[in-house]
């Protein structure tokens, strides 16, 4: 009786060791985390060391780097780190011709059930030679599932937060048009649409009410949108040229009541929406790069100018505005920097302008259309 007891106590005791090693599952994410250039050329690629090694956002499958005018991208390494147990075809490290045309990574997951595939393109910077720089909206299409609408440009990166909405407020969209940026007819061609929608029962369990419509020029980093969505907004891109008025065309009525964060509704208080451009200096002790974010977008000691439209006023018609740039106390401009990207521009459009706090009026919207930049001469 003893050696069977023994027997059981033993064999129960393997499979309870044998559990503990049980194999983990594979993982089934298929994200390129990080990218960077590199060549054997006597020609740097970059102005800056800071202009080169790039952080990927989850849901950003297409990366664009600015080289020097005058560098040689007909022999470029492109080095990159993936998610742990995935792999990558061509492999970190394989050697492009830029001139080319872009390269492109296919990542699959560990687990062999998903893929995402990745497009990197390098092309020399082009100096901005107009006295005015010009942003039409004429360039969207639907997301790679038909969901909400992106926006495309040829030299800069316009981004909204409706793949946040997705996450938090998806459930009450019935159509791409009822995300919280849509393209619109507009003064010329098509403008942008921006609403404060609700984001229903899932946005109130996780304390985040309504989304306010927003378009910025710089990436949404999706990843953040739950946890840390102040950061989740990075706001900024390159910028050659000394910005002296930013303008354009607005229209925007308020919703019909403000609430609180809690959902509540603050009796007399009218929604005001948000429209400003910032002037910065895009590095800190010229090696750690930098993008403002919706903490620190008008108050970061990088700013050097900003130009804000003080008071959105409400108006049915499309409205023109100018907003000339003002110096922050202590900004000095390095010109020769300016010519090598060492600065960069966030314009900044909101529905609600204290939607990072997710107060405001579910239903406010502005409009905007043909936005410019005049520039100081050169």
């Amino acid at each position: 009786m003893i050696r069977i007891h023994l027997f059981v106590v033993m064999a129960v005791a393997s499979l309870l060791f044998a559990s503990c090693f049980k194999a983990e599952p594979l993982n089934e994410e298929a994200d390129m985390e990080t990218v960077w250039l590199t060549t054997t050329s006597d020609k740097a690629l970059f102005y800056s060391d800071a202009d080169n090694n790039r952080s990927i956002p989850t849901m950003t499958t297409n990366v664009d780097f600015q080289a020097r005018y005058d560098a040689d991208i007909t022999a470029v390494a492109l080095n990159f780190t993936i998610t742990e147990g995935a792999t990558a075809q061509p492999v970190s490290g394989f050697v492009h011709d830029f001139s080319a045309g872009p390269a492109t990574v296919i990542v699959t997951s560990e687990d062999k059930k998903y893929r995402r595939t990745y497009t990197i393109s390098l092309t020399p910077h082009i100096r901005t030679m107009d006295e005015s720089v010009k942003f039409s909206f004429e360039d969207f299409a639907l997301n790679d599932k038909g969901e909400y609408y992106e926006w495309s440009d040829p030299r800069h990166q316009w981004a909204s937060a409706n793949g946040a909405f997705k996450l938090t407020g998806g459930s009450t969209a019935s159509s791409p048009e009822s995300y919280p940026t849509v393209p619109i007819d507009g003064v010329s061609g098509k403008g942008v649409q921006l609403t404060t929608r609700s984001t229903g029962t899932f946005g109130a369990m996780v304390n985040k009410r309504l989304a306010a419509g927003n378009f910025f020029l710089g990436e949404f980093a999706s990843e953040n949108a739950l946890m840390a969505p102040l950061q989740a907004t990075r706001f900024g891109v390159a910028f050659d040229r000394v910005p002296l008025q930013f303008r354009g065309y607005y229209k925007y009525m308020p919703g019909p009541k403000f609430q609180d964060s809690k959902g509540k509704e603050v009796v007399g208080k009218v929604d005001e929406g948000s429209l400003y451009a910032v002037f910065f200096l895009n590095t800190v002790n010229d090696s750690i790069p930098i993008v403002l974010d919706g903490e620190n977008v008008l108050t970061h000691p990088n700013i050097i100018s900003i130009a804000k439209l003080e008071y959105v006023a409400p108006t049915e018609e499309w409205t023109e505005f100018t907003l000339d740039f003002i110096m922050q106390p202590g900004a000095v401009i390095d010109f020769d920097r300016v010519a090598q990207l060492g600065y960069s521009l966030a314009i900044v459009c909101s529905s609600s302008h204290e939607g990072d706090l997710f107060e405001g009026a579910v239903g406010s919207q502005l409009c905007v259309d043909e936005l410019e930049i005049v520039c100081q001469e050169l």
